[in-house]
């Protein structure tokens, strides 16, 4: 019997295999009417170009038969106009394909991104995404226009002349034939390397993304610090790797493309040499040897350009081997849904009436292959009551709110919210629970609206007015109202502006939890009063958890819980820690509200 995680797993990649851009046929059989109309016209026209030569061969016989050119004139006419028009639609279709494919790879690859687990993203960076999303996306529509369908015009206009050019002289194809499986065969050789160089010089340039991206925020930092040249000269170092890739990449197509034009050029002296002694001894007509000249021409022609496609299609295919290997990251969901199978979407209606609002038992926690974070912790917390993490940095007290949250899971122990296990739950319906107030407060580009229906996107003009209201943010509305812009990062507003505005949009979410990550600790007094005005109006029943470092903000709080190394070392009000609690004492005493 298969056991069920294996069961699981396999239809975790049939989904993965359905979904995903798996490869360039399953997105060409997605494509077939499209692409189908392309190959029609690619077949008209490669029809045509074969016809010219028979054409233009009748015309030169006219002039020994004295018959009337009139009509391989009128042939030419038509089969050269044939073409060209044939030529433009194929290549219209093949740029609107290649925008469809771009959009294709964008809109499956960025939900899937942005839902891929935390460690996933901590694993890759930013810069690796951005890179996919831009770069390689861009050079899968490459592959379309100028890759694998010039491959194919290509190769049925190689076809057809090589019969053509059968049906005329078999002696001097088999000439041709000679030289151009020579070149063939050095070129691929060559070629095999340059995937490889292609998909090194993508990881790197996904590192100077990463780096490029990290300097930006920090610019003001930096620029403060005078860090701006040791920036620089990382970027640097990752710009240069990527040069010597590409500088070696090109040394290879380099090679290929010299290769390609001396074939083609002796392909051509030795058959226009062996032909031309052919005539002489009345074994080949001067009609018939122009026309294989003209073969010659349109099976080199396509041949050179197919081949020059080659490292192009090598540097695709990398692109497309790392979207495919992209999409096929599981995300939150699935990941959650291979483990533990079914997950309930939301909190049960009939589930048990239970004091506590959150209990955390025996929970250990740790980021990659580093150092426990959270070791052992035991936590009870009421409904309804105010909760503070205090303790020094890196106790682990961020990290028990990104373990609520489910942003992470622990690693061993329970987590139950309600008396329900989160990881029975969907990471949306554990979320749907709570709402979240960061440190950073961040805030996306757009308008103050946009933000502040990021979490409550039904919420009307008036309410959100009323909440800019609630925490003093009202003045902003006399710029555009509620369209106001904020900038990017939030760069139009004040540090405090920002923060405010964060608060503003948490208020817009009503849940039972509120969770707070330093909401003080970077504000001016006034912001710090409205915050500490907002968590007294909170109904009762609504359980609050914030993480502080200024205890002068939660003296009255219902319970604080001191954690040093990921153990929590005491907990109390605050007057039974000043007795009870050494570590509790020593921070109050630093912070004079002992």
């Amino acid at each position: 019997m298969t056991p069920p995680g294996t069961v699981r797993a396999s239809r975790h990649r049939r989904a993965c295999e359905e979904d995903s851009l798996d490869s360039p046929r399953a997105y060409a059989k997605a494509h077939r009417g499209v692409i189908a109309m392309a190959i029609t016209l690619a077949l008209v026209g490669t029809g045509s170009a074969l016809v010219q030569p028979v054409a233009m061969a009748g015309i030169l016989s006219t002039f020994e038969t004295g018959a009337k050119v009139a009509g391989p004139l009128l042939l030419l006419a038509v089969v050269t106009l044939s073409e060209a028009v044939a030529d433009g639609l194929q290549r219209y279709l093949l740029h609107r394909t290649g925008a469809d494919l771009i959009r294709d790879v964008r809109t499956r690859f960025v939900p899937r991104a942005l839902s891929w687990p935390f460690r996933e993203h901590a694993r890759r960076g930013s810069g690796e995404i951005l890179t996919i999303a831009t770069t390689d996306a861009q050079r899968l529509s490459t592959l379309v226009i100028s890759g694998l369908f010039e491959v194919f015009v290509a190769a049925i206009t190689f076809l057809g002349a090589l019969i053509m050019m059968a049906t005329i002289s078999l002696t001097l194809l088999t000439i041709t034939a000679g030289t151009v499986a020579v070149s063939l065969v050095v070129i691929v050789l060559i070629s095999g390397v340059t995937r490889r160089l292609a998909r090194r010089s993508q990881e790197r340039t996904a590192a100077m993304v990463a780096e490029l991206g990290a300097s930006l925020d920090a610019l003001s930092t930096l620029r403060a610090g005078r860090a701006t040249k040791r920036c620089v000269e990382r970027i640097t170092s990752e710009v240069r790797a990527v040069r010597d890739i590409d500088v070696t990449l090109g040394r290879r197509v380099a090679l290929i493309y010299p290769i390609i034009g001396i074939a083609t050029q002796t392909t051509f002296l030795v058959v226009l040499v062996c032909g031309g002694w052919l005539v002489s001894r009345g074994q080949l007509g001067l009609d018939q040897m122009l026309a294989f000249l003209m073969y010659l021409f349109l099976l080199l022609m396509p041949m050179e350009s197919g081949l020059r496609a080659i490292p192009v299609i090598q540097q695709a295919r990398a692109s497309w081997d790392r979207i495919r290997l992209a999409l096929e990251v599981p995300t939150e969901d699935e990941h959650d849904q291979a483990v533990h199978g079914e997950l309930l979407t939301r909190m049960p209606a009939d589930r048990p009436a239970t004091a506590t609002a959150i209990s955390l038992r025996n929970v250990r926690f740790r980021y990659d292959q580093g150092p426990e974070v959270i070791n052992g912790v035991d936590l009870d917390i009421r409904r309804g009551s105010r909760v503070a993490l205090v303790g020094p940095s890196g106790s682990g007290k961020s990290t028990i709110l990104a373990l609520l949250l489910r942003l992470f899971d622990a690693d061993s122990g329970s987590i139950r919210i309600d008396g329900i296990d989160v990881t029975r739950l969907q990471r949306d319906a554990v979320r749907a629970e709570m709402t979240y107030l960061e440190q950073q407060a961040p805030v996306v580009a757009g308008s103050i609206a946009h933000n502040l229906r990021l979490f409550a996107p039904e919420s009307s003009d008036e309410e959100l007015i009323h909440a800019l209201k609630r925490v003093g943010l009202d003045h902003l509305l006399r710029r555009d109202g509620l369209a106001s812009p904020v900038g990017e990062h939030g760069a139009a507003l004040s540090g405090g502006e920002r923060q405010r505005l964060a608060l503003a949009r948490t208020l817009l979410h009503p849940a039972s939890i509120v969770l707070m990550d330093e909401p003080t600790s970077q504000v001016d007094a006034l912001t710090e009063r409205l915050v500490l005005s907002v968590l007294t109006e909170l109904p009762r029943d609504v359980t609050v958890v914030v993480v502080a470092h200024r205890l002068a903000t939660i003296t009255h709080f219902d319970q604080i819980v001191h954690l040093d190394q990921g153990v929590v070392t005491s907990r109390g009000t605050h007057s039974e820690l000043l007795v009870h609690s050494d570590h509790y004492r020593s921070l109050a005493v630093m912070q004079a509200i002992a």
